[in-house]
C-alpha cells in the first residue's frame, strides 16, 4: 500500500541499454600509434605516441582515454591475436615525421650488419603487413634479440633465416 501510494509514482523506466561491466587498464601508445590490448592492437591519434593512456574494455568495445577525453573507440577482437584495428583518422600524413628514425631502409641497413639471413627475415617481416608501420614492432623484436648477450653469430643467422611471415589475414 505504501509502495503504491508513495514510491511507484516516482519510479522511472530502466535505461534502454543494459549496464555492462568494464575492465579498466593502462596502455602506452607505441611508435606505430597503436596501443596493445589482449595481444591485439588498436590505433590512437598519432599525437599521443609515447603517452600512457587509460583503456576501457567491454565485451564488445575497446575505448581509449587521454585523461577524461575519449580519443578512440574500436570494436574488440575476440578469439584472435596479433590483429590491428586502425582508424583512418588516426593516420595523419605528418605522423611519418614522428617515425623519421624508423624506416624500412633503416631496419634493412641494421640487419645487414648482422648477416644475410637477418636481412631476409626483416624484409619478410616488413612485407607481411599492409601498413608497413605495423611491422616495426616485430622488427624491433629482432633487433632486441641481436643485442641480447646470448645471441652469438652462430646462433643468429640460421634460425632467423628460416623465419616465415604469418599467413595473410582477412581485413574488414
Amino acid at each position: 500500500m505504501v509502495f503504491e501510494r508513495d514510491e511507484k509514482p516516482l519510479l522511472i523506466p530502466l535505461p534502454p541499454v543494459r549496464f555492462e561491466l568494464a575492465d579498466l587498464r593502462k596502455a602506452k601508445a607505441g611508435p606505430n600509434y597503436h596501443v596493445q590490448v589482449d595481444r591485439n592492437f588498436y590505433s590512437v591519434p598519432a599525437r599521443l605516441i609515447g603517452q600512457s593512456l587509460d583503456v576501457r574494455l567491454t565485451s564488445a568495445t575497446v575505448e581509449v582515454f587521454d585523461g577524461l577525453e575519449r580519443v578512440a573507440s574500436h570494436p574488440r577482437f575476440t578469439g584472435v591475436f596479433g590483429r590491428y584495428s586502425t582508424l583512418p583518422a588516426h593516420m595523419p600524413e605528418q605522423h611519418r615525421s614522428r617515425l623519421v628514425d624508423w624506416t624500412p631502409e633503416r631496419f634493412e641497413q641494421w640487419a645487414s650488419t648482422i648477416g644475410p639471413h637477418t636481412v631476409a627475415a626483416i624484409r619478410a617481416i616488413l612485407a607481411s603487413r599492409k601498413i608497413v608501420e605495423q611491422s616495426y614492432r616485430s622488427c624491433l623484436g629482432v633487433m632486441s634479440l641481436a643485442r641480447s648477450p646470448a645471441a652469438s653469430p652462430a646462433s643468429r643467422t640460421p634460425a632467423v633465416g628460416r623465419w616465415r611471415p604469418p599467413p595473410p589475414r582477412r581485413t574488414r
